[in-house]
């Protein structure tokens, strides 16, 4: 279908037709999860931006929360390594959000240093 006709997708719409990736991406805040989930053939891609819920351990379907098993149930096409593949160029390439603000380290709190390199290390410092 072309996105220039369409000027609100409903979770009723999904049910009857299949739409493009595009499409999706730019009415997802307006669906409910669970239906595009559903109804719609998607991609690991797709399915780790828009539908993974990252900030949980475990979900519920029924909370339109979704985990990985979650989301593979519902698109059998995906295979498990498929998605591990895509979830972790995700993780590596989303930006950080909430972070917090960056701070100098505390000058009074000493280096760790692995027992490896401390049994040769002799400090320069308090001779």
């Amino acid at each position: 279908m072309n996105s220039y006709y369409i000027e609100i997708l409903t979770d009723s719409d999904l049910c009857n037709e299949t739409y493009s990736l595009d499409i999706l991406k730019k009415y997802i805040n307006n669906l409910n999860k669970k239906v595009v989930l559903s109804t719609q053939k998607l991609t690991a891609q797709f399915c780790i931006k828009y539908i993974l819920d990252t900030a949980i351990d475990s979900g519920s379907e029924t909370r339109g929360v979704y985990t990985k098993e979650h989301i593979i149930r519902r698109q059998p096409h995906i295979t498990s390594e498929e998605f591990d593949k895509y979830y972790l160029e995700y993780v590596n390439v989303a930006p950080v959000v909430n972070a917090g603000p960056v701070t100098a380290p505390d000058a009074t709190v000493a280096p760790v240093i692995p027992n490896s390199v401390a049994s040769s290390f002799k400090p320069h410092w308090g001779k």
